[in-house]
């Protein structure tokens, strides 16, 4: 009979959780996190935000769960440094031609295999990047497991009407627990198919109307958030990094500037270049809030929307614009 599940050894020393809503913008600022000196391509592997779910709802033993969190960032860390499962497709956000890393990997594909990558990581001590979705209600799973290996966890954030009217418009809705090409983790209750985000107010899921799902389901998401990091110890929450998607275009350099702090690392002559690639910095458009909540209104008045959610969105609207764009 196996007691614990353990996994004393590690090769990823540093470790980046990217982190936030769907079209938040985690996409944007990857690319440039991933040209930073010693930093590896990024990865989205969704074995960890499914681990940190069945964790946090008990689904798992946390022996295993942590165990399999740490043994997942060391294999995805030395696959990354010989080349292996390494996506060269040329339209993916994730692949290499996107980051403008084309060659640099290339050229690993002939690298040899076995202990040559470990001593590559042990020389170099690269760093790992990981991008997950919304999955900050439940951290503890990854700062318990990584500890000093996490040098900081990035939370991206965007204006709740852009990411209301994104969620809608993708009809979430009508594809979580239907689609065969939606993946997100889901549970049933009385019969009923539930996703996972939906577990604090899954008694007012089936009656609410398609964009009252929406909104529910951002200002949810944005509740158990800052809840979460509010629980948070002091050397948690020192790690925590608030990227606000509407800064980062227009005074992207002080997001730089700190975690480039919290990794002891610095620009190359890549990063220039992925720059130019991503269209950062931008101009600031002074008419952008105007227009989203102009839009937004017009697509209300087509929909059913109670005013007790339009009161909560507005609340959570104005919270942001308080919190990010008046400074």
């Amino acid at each position: 009979m196996i007691e614990v599940m353990t996994r004393p050894q590690c090769l990823a020393e540093d470790i980046v959780v990217l982190d936030g809503f769907s079209n938040a913008g985690k996409s944007l600022l990857a690319p440039v996190i991933s040209s930073f000196e010693r930093c590896e391509l990024w990865r989205i592997n969704p074995l960890y935000d499914n681990l940190c779910l069945l964790d946090a709802f008990k689904k798992v033993e946390r022996d295993a769960s942590s165990t399999l969190v740490k043994l997942f960032a060391d294999m995805d860390l030395y696959n990354l440094i010989i080349g292996r499962n390494v996506n060269f497709r040329a339209d993916d956000d994730t692949g290499v031609h996107k980051n403008l890393q084309g060659d640099r990997y290339k050229k690993r594909l002939d690298s040899e295999g076995g202990d040559y990558g470990t001593k590559v990581i042990d020389e170099k001590t690269p760093i790992l990047i990981l991008m997950t979705h919304c999955i900050f209600e439940f951290p503890d799973l990854l700062f318990d497991s990584y500890k000093e290996r996490l040098k900081t966890y990035i939370i991206m954030v965007r204006h709740p009407l852009h990411l209301v009217m994104n969620w809608f418009s993708s009809k979430w809705h009508e594809r979580i627990g239907i689609d065969k090409r939606e993946f997100q983790l889901c549970y049933e209750k009385n019969g009923t198919v539930f996703p996972w985000y939906a577990h604090s107010w899954e008694k007012k899921y089936r009656s609410l109307h398609p964009l009252e799902k929406a909104i529910m389901t951002i200002c949810s998401l944005d509740e158990g958030i800052r809840k979460r990091y509010k629980e948070l110890g002091e050397r948690d929450r020192d790690k925590v990094l608030f990227v606000p998607f509407e800064k980062l275009l227009t005074h992207p350099n002080q997001y730089f500037d700190r975690i480039m702090g919290k990794l002891s690392t610095k620009k190359t002559a890549l990063t220039d270049k992925v720059l130019e690639e991503v269209r950062l910095p931008r101009y600031s458009d002074n008419h952008y809030l105007e227009k989203l909540k102009h839009d937004f209104k017009v697509r209300m008045e087509k929909e059913i929307v109670s005013e007790e959610l339009k009161k909560i969105l507005k609340n959570l609207c104005s919270k942001y614009e308080e919190t990010y764009l008046r400074q």
